[in-house]
């Protein structure tokens, strides 16, 4: 005779209510979803670095002749300081 419980496969001695879900899918449900959080936590992270990079790049300009002589003589300059 049938009561309407079902039976775990884990514990055959131990009928669940129907509705009830089993603890241990419980918690792999809970970790499934912790870890997609750590997945999307990873791959944002090194999307926002790799974005950060680009940007930065992208803003980073050549310096202009003038600008490129001045930083010569600069450098020539402190090397020239240096050895004394």
């Amino acid at each position: 005779m049938h009561d309407g419980s079902i039976q775990c496969d884990d514990d055959p001695r131990e009928p669940l209510q129907k509705g009830v879900v089993p603890e241990e899918h419980v918690h792999s449900e809970s970790k499934m979803i912790a870890d997609y959080l750590w997945l999307f936590a990873t791959l944002g992270g090194a999307a926002i670095i790799g974005i950060a990079l680009v940007y930065g790049v992208a803003r980073q300009r050549r310096l202009s002749r003038t600008e490129k002589n001045a930083q010569d003589r600069k450098v020539q300059q402190m090397y020239k300081e240096g050895d004394r």
